[in-house]
């Protein structure tokens, strides 16, 4: 908790310390900025016809081998440069001044000594994140004073460098691991990787360097390399790496037409079978999110097949969770009014009374990366400063944030304003479907050029606008309907109260577990749709001794008599209910009359 706390009170010291090399320490977004920032690096240089060259390094096994000698100097240097910085060679001595011995247990029980722990940082101690960076700081920005023309960039020991010169990149890259060795850090050669705009920028480099590549349907190479998880390089690798991703999550067809299953797949359908309502608290919490990162660290043009791969994914494991389609737009009644409805419905957010589903495609995950890593961009990477706007995001100047990045030749600024234009259409198509003309004033009817200033989260922000409106127009659908129509009783009889639609985002509880049906048939009655498991029973009697009769919605089982479901639905809530109320200490929570208790005692409870 001590090395939590230092770490934190001196975290905004070390940011400013490091920068502009290590973007590990500190920086909000900073794996976004990273991966951002060098993409358009060579976007830019790509649209002036400029090489550009990019050497990712990979040191072994870095957080647990570098020299504590040589962090305690460091330290030590840093914090005579900043005062603020003066408990970090302290704590480092007290931390990792001891060599402790490091003992193996033998076959026979009898321990052996290996060695004294001498080197690197304590696993899991918030001060290591610090005290690496700094042990690696002073070479790094010597490499960029050697060679101005290059720039390094660090991910804490991940190192990439790029510049326009093949050359002296690789000249910075041997000054950097010639004194990484005197700190007792070792490169993974085996893991470099380098890329090349054009075959003229590497057509000098060593043989032993990789150069990542695929082959594309019409036979040509596409060179990039990977970088914390996203792709850099030529469009069609970035589209393939991408491609792979999609498969990897959401399934392939193999050569004989068979469905290959995803890893998303293997762990919702198992689990959907045992247990729907976890599985739909997976997929409400984590199966929504997981191509967020690819999304946005990449151009919407090149994972809008993704996004569009997901949803198609998660449409189908959603299908065998709720037991029904229901974001089959074609419906589900014998309605013929508003048949996506209910599809509509289902991707409102839970507090409107929806779902919760987050359909991919709409999201605004690079917008909202963009908008956050931009300014960083122009402190991290100086290089783009004249591309995105010197004190553009300085918040004098939001009203213009944009306009001298839209004005430039990147790629990424014509994307992102296309993608602002997206969010901007779509709630202006929400307001006209709810009647809201003129629309509601906000940041999507301000220009373009403003997006996201203030300090938003632009997503966020962009998401809550459009999904009110929507909630909007969802009310005003619901009441346009017949009175007898489900869909209407069921999103009216809810209205706004978010405990009413906790079935889509509350875990499952121990004392009131649901089985597969019953949490399927609960869902699809939240959403008044027909109940499939009672499809071959419509218009049976329900019972031999009354009139009663199965129908589509269950709806006369509700009230039936004869067959025990009224009474077993009673007493069960009325059996949780005093549960509850003894649970809060509330007298008289026995009985026949706890109903009656509860409603003429709720001005007290």
């Amino acid at each position: 908790l001590w090395c939590k706390a230092l770490q934190r009170s001196t975290a905004e010291a070390l940011r400013d310390q490091l920068a502009p090399q290590q973007l590990g320490v500190g920086v909000k977004s900073g794996v976004e900025t990273l991966v951002l920032g060098l993409a358009m690096s060579r976007d830019i240089a790509c649209s002036k016809g400029e090489n550009h060259v990019i050497l990712a390094l990979d040191m072994k096994n870095a957080h647990n081998e570098f020299s504590r000698s040589a962090a305690q100097a460091a330290l030590e240097e840093a914090a005579d440069q900043c005062p603020a910085l003066g408990a970090l060679p302290k704590a480092h001595k007290a931390i990792n001044g001891v060599q402790s011995d490091i003992f193996a247990r033998e076959a026979s029980g009898k321990l052996s000594f290996i060695t004294k722990s001498c080197t690197g940082g304590g696993q899991g101690n918030p001060t290591t994140n610090g005290f690496f960076p700094i042990t690696i700081d002073s070479t790094v920005k010597r490499a960029t004073q050697h060679y101005p023309g290059i720039g390094v960039h660090c991910l804490q020991d991940d190192i990439t460098i790029d510049g326009d010169n093949l050359a002296e990149v690789l000249a910075a890259s041997e000054l950097i691991l010639e004194e990484l060795a005197t700190r007792g850090l070792k490169p993974n050669k085996s893991k470099f990787q380098l890329y090349g705009n054009y075959e003229d920028a590497v057509s000098e480099a060593p043989d032993w360097l990789t150069r990542p590549s695929v082959t594309l349907e019409d036979g040509t190479e596409a060179h990039g390399i990977i970088i914390c998880g996203a792709a850099i390089g030529d469009d069609g690798f970035v589209r393939a790496y991408l491609d792979d991703k999609h498969d990897e999550l959401c399934g392939s067809t193999a050569e004989d037409g068979s469905h290959i299953q995803g890893s998303l797949e293997k762990l919702i359908l198992p689990m959907a079978e045992v247990d729907p309502h976890s599985a739909s608290c997976v997929m409400f919490y984590s199966g929504q999110c997981r191509i967020d990162y690819l999304l946005a660290t990449h151009l919407p043009s090149q994972t809008r097949k993704l996004a569009q791969g997901m949803d198609l994914c998660l449409r189908r494991l959603y299908e065998v969770v709720n037991g029904i389609d229901l974001l089959d737009e074609s419906g589900h009644t014998a309605y013929t009014t508003d048949p996506t409805f209910t599809a509509d419905r289902f991707r409102l957010s839970t507090k409107y009374g929806g779902s919760g589903y987050r359909v991919t495609e709409n999201r605004a995950n690079f917008a909202n990366a963009m908008n956050n890593c931009a300014p960083l961009m122009a402190e991290f990477f100086p290089s783009l400063v004249s591309v995105l706007g010197e004190n553009s995001f300085d918040q004098d100047n939001d009203a213009t944030r944009w306009s001298v990045f839209f004005n430039s030749s990147s790629t990424f600024a014509t994307e992102l304003e296309s993608e602002f234009l997206r969010l901007k259409s779509m709630y202006m198509d929400a307001c006209q479907s709810a009647g809201l003309n003129p629309a509601p004033p906000c940041i999507l009817t301000e220009e373009v050029v403003s997006f996201g200033g203030g300090g938003i989260k632009l997503q966020k922000t962009a998401s809550d606008l459009t999904g009110n409106v929507k909630a909007k127009d969802i009310e005003l659908r619901a009441l346009q309907q017949s009175q007898s129509d489900h869909r209407r009783k069921t999103y009216l009889g809810g209205g706004m109260d978010q405990f009413s639609h906790t079935i889509h985002q509350g875990h499952p509880h121990q004392e009131v577990l649901f089985s597969p049906k019953e949490f399927q048939i609960a869902v699809q009655c939240a959403h008044g749709v027909p109940i499939p498991l009672l499809s071959h029973l419509v218009g049976r009697k329900i019972a031999d001794n009354n009139t009663a009769r199965f129908d589509r919605y269950g709806e006369n089982l509700k009230t039936a008599v004869g067959f025990g479901g009224p009474t077993a639905l009673h007493n069960g809530l009325q059996s949780h209910v005093i549960m509850d109320l003894r649970k809060a200490g509330i007298a008289n929570s026995t009985g026949k009359d706890v109903f009656s208790h509860v409603v003429n005692d709720t001005s007290t409870h």
